[in-house]
């Protein structure tokens, strides 16, 4: 009740604290308002912190820094003397201390698709309780469990995050795991069918049984060995030419990584083309006119030929079917060369050529000895050959006459080249009985070109 002393009613201490309650150091702002006296005036006012300070403002501001409960007592005066008291408590509490996260996995490593069990057993809070779990993975995904399972399913190197938060809304430090995610090579298996042949030869190519044992296989990468490649898993392709070739084959899986290269031997083979070699005629009086055929020629695979001839007598030719003429008499082979597209050859068996002396231009008379006499008249507007004659040689014709001379060139032997069939046409023979060189002897020299020269003789 109201307590009365003299006729003076006492006053009445309303204290308060704001905060009442907090972490230190804690500012609590104290108040007198509220503290009235029914008949007259509060006069003075007291507080008493209870730890040997006070104070006697009516509001104040004071700061708490060590935990703990404390008692702030109000007393207020009035005019008449009376007082009254009235406390409020405070609650000072110690810092938060942060959490402590732990983080664990298992396995670390191992090849993708890799299957990780995360744990976050450990983690703890020294004043208070752990209320949420944050996990990252590293590739983008995340977790609120406490003991989380998660699944790479990439190859490469990955850290896995750990943050707690306490009761008070406090996050502990990160703390993290890596994790390395290795990658299984795919294999790679090619097969080709056939794998030999004549060229052009059609091979179709095959992956099949290429397999990724912790993936998928993304791309297929032939080389053919002729400088031309493929991305198709079961490509076609086709030799042109002749030759031994090795197909390459590489693939590669999800995860970037390729397989060893496999290798296809493949023997494109040519069978040589057959030449077959005609002439008609084949003998005749030169100059020797020859229609030349390769008729019957072919290549095996139908390949397109190309024709060398060689007529034996120096000349060429590269037609399929050529003339051709032997000029001097002889025996002469010709043969026939033909190729194909892959650059194989094959010869003909000669043909032989006989292109015979005309018998028109043969000698009439043949010296066939060292010394040989003949009467002038005989060797009148005649054909003379000497076959053993040759530069230098000293052997003469004698003549019906008195006198008798060696058959001399001006200042040269006359009678000579019997090895080149040259024929000489003698004239009338005049004997000068005074052994002088006065006497002509004109002769004409059938070369084998066929140009008549004119040369005299002195005999």
């Amino acid at each position: 009740g109201t307590v009365i002393a003299n006729g003076n009613q006492k006053p009445v201490a309303t204290p308060s604290a704001s905060p009442a309650r907090g972490i230190a150091p804690l500012t609590v702002n104290f108040s007198s308002a509220g503290s009235s006296d029914p008949d007259g005036t509060i006069e003075t006012y007291y507080w008493d912190f209870n730890d040997g300070t006070n104070s006697s403002l009516a509001n104040l501001s004071r700061t708490y820094n060590i935990a703990g409960t404390y008692t702030a007592t109000l007393v207020v005066i009035d005019n008449q003397g009376l007082s009254s008291a009235k406390t409020v408590a405070i609650t000072v509490s110690a810092p938060n201390q942060a959490p402590i996260a732990k983080a664990a996995a298992a396995p670390m490593s191992g090849v993708a698709p890799l299957a990780v069990s995360f744990s976050s057993a450990g983690s703890s809070d020294p004043d208070g309780t752990i209320q949420s779990y944050s996990w990252a993975f590293g590739d983008g995904t995340t977790s609120a469990l406490s003991n989380p399972p998660h699944t790479y399913s990439t190859k490469g190197n990955y850290t896995a995050t750990l943050v707690v938060t306490d009761n008070r809304g406090l996050r502990s430090p990160a703390v993290t795991v890596t994790i390395t995610v290795t990658n299984e090579a795919p294999v790679a298996n090619a097969a080709g069918t056939p794998t030999s042949g004549s060229a052009p030869l059609a091979v179709s190519f095959s992956s099949a049984g290429s397999s990724d044992s912790d993936g998928t296989i993304q791309s297929y990468s032939w080389a053919f060995g002729d400088g031309t490649t493929s991305a198709f898993p079961n490509p076609p392709h086709t030799y042109s030419k002749k030759g031994d070739y090795t197909a390459t084959l590489v693939v590669t899986d999800n995860g970037g990584l390729s397989s060893p290269a496999v290798t296809v031997a493949i023997t494109a083979t040519n069978l040589a083309p057959v030449a077959n070699a005609a002439g008609s005629p084949t003998s005749g009086y030169a100059p020797l006119a020859v229609s030349f055929s390769s008729a019957g020629s072919s290549d095996p695979e139908g390949g397109i030929l190309t024709y060398s001839w060689n007529f034996g007598d120096g000349t060429t030719s590269t037609s399929a079917n050529p003339s051709h003429t032997y000029s001097t008499p002889g025996p002469y082979s010709a043969i026939l060369t033909v190729t194909d597209n892959q650059g194989d050859q094959g010869t003909s068996s000669p043909v032989t050529v006989s292109a015979q002396q005309d018998p028109a231009k043969l000698p009439d008379l043949i010296v066939s000895a060292l010394t040989t006499s003949i009467s002038g008249a005989s060797i009148d507007d005649r054909h003379l050959l000497v076959p053993q004659c040759h530069p230098g040689w000293r052997g003469h014709v004698s003549c019906r006459s008195p006198c008798r001379s060696s058959c001399r060139r001006r200042e040269q032997h006359i009678l000579y080249d019997g090895h080149d069939s040259r024929h000489h046409t003698a004239g009338n023979l005049v004997p000068d009985c005074r052994g002088r060189w006065a006497t002509l002897l004109s002769a004409v020299i059938n070369n084998r070109d066929g140009i008549e020269r004119n040369q005299q003789y002195e005999v």
